[in-house]
């Protein structure tokens, strides 16, 4: 978890910059907060994955909107994000990059094959 402090604000900076005004210009909402970054580790040692899933869980006075999936890193196989009720399609950010998807959405982060896939995580409300 990346609690307060500088580095939360400089991605909260960066967030305000680059992700917010694209999620405006997709889906025309304001984000107005985001839950506490985490960053996670896929291991291809133990098949690092996370099974099917919707994220439209938590708070219901302050729903999640949106997730956000960044990678950190470019060294690994596999781990691809995948939208099953939409298709064969997967989607792969480039380090640095993310994907912002709705919480609706039902979703699953393949297995690594190899390496380890380091995320950035939230969820915008």
């Amino acid at each position: 978890m990346i609690e307060a402090g500088p580095l939360n604000q400089e991605i909260r900076d960066l967030f305000g910059r680059r992700v917010m005004p694209e999620v405006f210009k997709a889906f025309q909402y304001w984000v107005k907060s985001y839950e506490v970054l985490r960053v996670g580790c896929y291991d291809s040692a133990d098949g690092g994955y996370f099974r099917r899933h919707r994220d439209d869980i938590g708070d219901s006075r302050t729903p999640r909107r949106f997730a956000l999936s960044a990678n950190l890193n470019a060294e690994f196989d596999g781990g691809d994000l995948l939208f099953p009720e939409y298709g064969r399609q997967v989607y792969r950010p480039a380090a640095g990059s993310a994907v912002v998807f709705s919480c609706q959405l039902l979703h699953e982060a393949l297995p690594v094959t190899a390496g380890r896939r380091i995320g950035l995580f939230t969820f915008f409300m």
